[in-house]
């Protein structure tokens, strides 16, 4: 058993130390504070000081059907869960969601691909399986990657897009956005979706952010694609891609996300995320063709059962 000093929701002090090579986990406290206003999710992370460690919960709470809160670890599925500064074992994993549960009196809901070796040993409650596919950018020079992890029909492509004339700009600022969001409006009619899943005003929560930055690919000018992406000190996660379909034989996205690889390298950032695709399989294998590895996990629940059975089916059902 450990020994609690104390339990509390997480402040930005909490967040103050160095990362240390075993915070394998999500741990950003701005991020947490700006997710939380842009989709209306309160931030009740939960910080636990035990035996000499600080663990760290990053939680937001949403509400299931609109009606019953459950506290989700961060973002989504995507990446998140316990923070440590001390190592972590699958008892230890254990006693600090029991005790988070305990004092914030709801169920929870922990998914981290980085921590999934313990996770799984705990006997958690599993709702969902998922995966992400990431790339360890710590492991090659650019040139090694790209002769040996890149498929032949991506150097090919990527050969074809710097022959045709794109760039790419970067920045946060509100004229970027407006050119990735005129993006997104067209990918989202593509996804036959009646309006876009985000509005602008939640992008523009981020604007400025040292870690938010959009990248756009330009064609005479034109943004023909482009990517939102969170850049850590542990990672670039890939978060919000769009692109206008007519100009796809560009190989616009291949330049784009291989300027992602690119700058990840250069900057000596250890992993590049990107995510989950669904049951989009076009897109698992453009991200499997230019070397990333699927890493797959599950999304664990600690509660209500009848709740955790709601909540399965809902994921399942969305995939």
């Amino acid at each position: 058993m450990m020994n609690i000093e104390s339990i509390h929701y997480s402040c930005s002090d909490d967040f103050c130390y160095p990362q240390t090579p075993e915070s394998r986990a999500f741990l950003n406290w701005d991020f947490i504070e700006m997710l939380s206003k842009a989709t209306g999710y309160k931030n009740i992370s939960v910080t636990i000081e035990a035996d000499g460690g600080k663990y760290i919960i990053p939680l937001l709470e949403r509400k299931a059907l609109g009606i019953y809160p459950i506290a989700f670890s961060l973002p989504f599925g995507l990446y998140g869960g316990i923070s440590s500064y001390q190592s972590i074992d699958e008892n230890l994993c254990r006693e600090l969601v029991a005790s988070a549960r305990k004092y914030l009196r709801t169920d929870i809901v922990i998914q981290n691909p980085f921590l999934e070796e313990e996770l799984l040993k705990t006997n958690m409650a599993i709702i969902h399986r998922s995966y992400a596919h990431i790339i360890h950018t710590d492991r090659y020079s650019y040139d090694e990657l790209f002769r040996s992890a890149y498929e032949y029909k991506i150097r090919k492509n990527l050969k074809r897009a710097k022959n045709s004339g794109l760039k790419i700009i970067s920045g946060n600022d509100k004229i970027i956005m407006s050119d990735y969001y005129s993006l997104y409006i067209l990918s989202s009619k593509r996804w036959r979706q009646s309006r876009p899943k985000y509005s602008l005003d939640f992008f523009h929560k981020f604007l400025n952010a040292p870690y938010f930055q959009v990248k756009i690919v330009l064609y005479e000018n034109v943004p023909v694609a482009g990517l939102v992406i969170l850049k850590f000190e542990s990672q670039i996660f890939c978060w919000f891609g769009a692109m206008n379909k007519e100009y796809s034989n560009m190989r616009s996205n291949d330049f784009l996300y291989d300027n992602v690889i690119h700058e990840a390298i250069d900057a000596k950032i250890p992993i590049v995320n990107f995510g989950s695709s669904g049951k989009l399989e076009g897109v698992r294998k453009f991200k499997e063709s230019m070397g990333a590895e699927e890493i797959k996990y599950n999304i664990y629940f600690v509660g209500n059962p009848l709740v955790a059975k709601g909540l399965s089916w809902l994921m399942n059902r969305n995939g």
